[in-house]
């Protein structure tokens, strides 16, 4: 059987996701990539054990232990890098989804051995280092406490009121008694209503 047929056929194995009208959703289409990815993965190597990495580990996981890197159109491609074709699925817009889809299933998009040399060479390119604060190792100044938002830790005491007033009478007794019992919300004693 060839590559293409066998794909088409574990495709077809796959339940997908269909919107309300019929048509493939967006998560159909990110279920098949991740298949079609897979499968091509496994058809390469042999290794069924191997799974699919995305974004950094891509890298590390599939380019510098397995020796494999993505081939692509760069006609058909253009202006797009390696990075784009490892990103998650799901970062992908609809129409990305569609053609990056199509892509793997033709063979325009496809995973190929790395030359020893091509290798030797990404072995010597690093990945970008982080970036590190001016900061670093040194303490940071507070802001004033006029300029800080109110902490809302367990062990600050700042509570939630424990009733809500809602009428403007109830707000003026509010504030009646707050003048002589500040912690007058925290109290057990229910707020008697008078008439």
């Amino acid at each position: 059987m060839p590559p293409n047929q066998k794909l088409e056929t574990h495709l077809a194995r796959i339940s997908i996701g269909r919107s309300k009208d019929g048509s493939t959703s967006k998560d159909g289409y990110k279920t098949r990539l991740r298949a079609v990815t897979l499968f091509l993965l496994h058809e390469l190597t042999g290794d069924k054990t191997l799974t699919m990495s995305y974004n950094r580990c891509f890298h590390q996981n599939i380019r510098k232990d397995q020796r494999i890197t993505i081939e692509y159109d760069s006609k058909r491609w253009s202006g797009k890098t390696l990075d784009f074709f490892i990103k998650d699925p799901n970062e992908y817009f609809l129409f990305e989804l569609e053609k990056l889809l199509l892509s793997w299933r033709n063979g325009t998009i496809r995973y190929r051995y790395m030359s020893l040399e091509e290798w030797a060479g990404m072995e010597a390119v690093e990945k970008p280092k982080r970036k590190v604060r001016d900061d670093k190792d040194r303490r940071r100044q507070l802001r004033p406490k006029e300029t800080r938002g109110a902490k809302r830790r367990p062990q600050s005491g700042i509570k939630t009121p424990r009733y809500v007033i809602d009428s403007e009478d109830e707000i003026e007794a509010a504030e009646d008694v707050q003048k002589y019992d500040p912690n007058w919300m925290d109290s057990e004693d229910p707020i008697e209503e008078s008439d």
